[in-house]
């Protein structure tokens, strides 16, 4: 049982059903293992169950990953993109936030967790975009945290499309506050807010893209799944693993090799023909 919950956690243990992280998964075996070694010393068990599970290793977990590996990986293709991004109401609070994920691939909470101060300060040039903390639900209630790692606070700068989406939000939000006099507040000075300045709230972010995905007969892609689609344009396009790797803020290249090995293989071909081209003169 303990290790088909494993193997369940590494598929679709994570928020949405996307998969949880090699370390996350060791974590939970730990505190099982440390519990379930407490009921043997109680004389509540002979032995202990969890001293005999096994967990998928690195290699299995990236292949759950994989399309057709599992429910793990899931994304949209340039031609889907256009038309999840054609079929946008501009008036939709979630519609820059569904813009923006794409463009950069930052995750949920670190999206509705930007503030203004993190991608236009003052006295700076536009372009630069700072992970500072991320927002979740507790009890109901809007909180804010620091990224845990120091890779997760990270910076880079965005692109020509990222920029205007920045730049049409602040002007929607100029318009929301003259909508509502008096009872306009966005007191966290957040960049994605309701129409009233509320934080969005993460759940009702990722229903509506749900019923935007429904409309538009698009793939069973999740919100998460924006991110996905974001390193594997990226990939396609040739850029650097290991700068992609820093803005989607992983703790080592290893892990973005591992989660999009599914991009490399035209790339290896690629590298071949260019690099023959270069020293050669063929190919």
């Amino acid at each position: 049982m303990l290790t088909a919950l494993y193997t369940d956690l590494y598929r679709a243990g994570g928020r949405e059903g996307t998969c949880l992280s090699v370390q996350t998964v060791k974590l939970v075996h730990m505190a099982v293992r440390k519990c379930l070694a407490d009921a043997v010393d109680a004389g509540e068990l002979r032995e202990n169950p969890a001293a005999k599970s096994t967990r998928p290793t690195r290699d299995q977990h990236a292949a759950m990953a994989l399309p057709g590996g599992g429910k793990g990986l899931r994304y949209l293709d340039r031609r889907q993109v256009r038309v999840l991004r054609s079929g946008l109401a501009p008036d939709q609070p979630v519609s820059p936030v569904i813009e923006l994920a794409i463009a950069t691939g930052l995750r949920r909470g670190e999206l509705l967790g930007l503030r203004w101060p993190d991608v236009m300060p003052e006295g700076e040039a536009d372009g630069q975009l700072r992970v500072r903390q991320t927002l979740v639900i507790v009890g109901g209630s809007p909180r804010f945290s620091e990224p845990k790692t120091a890779k997760s606070r990270r910076q880079f700068r965005l692109g020509d499309e990222g920029q205007r989406v920045l730049r049409q939000q602040r002007a929607r939000q100029a318009e929301w506050r003259l909508s509502w006099p008096g009872a306009w507040g966005n007191d966290h000075d957040l960049v994605f807010t309701r129409e009233d300045g509320a934080p969005l709230h993460p759940d009702a972010v990722s229903k509506a893209f749900r019923r935007i995905r429904d409309r538009l007969a698009l793939s069973q892609v999740r919100f998460h799944d924006l991110r996905h689609t974001h390193a594997t344009l990226a990939l396609e396009a040739g850029l650097p693993v290991k700068v992609l790797s820093e803005r989607l803020g992983h703790s080592s290249v290893q892990i973005t090799w591992d989660t999009y090995a599914h991009v490399m293989p035209g790339q290896d071909v690629e590298f071949a023909d260019r690099f023959d081209k270069h020293v050669y003169g063929t190919g």
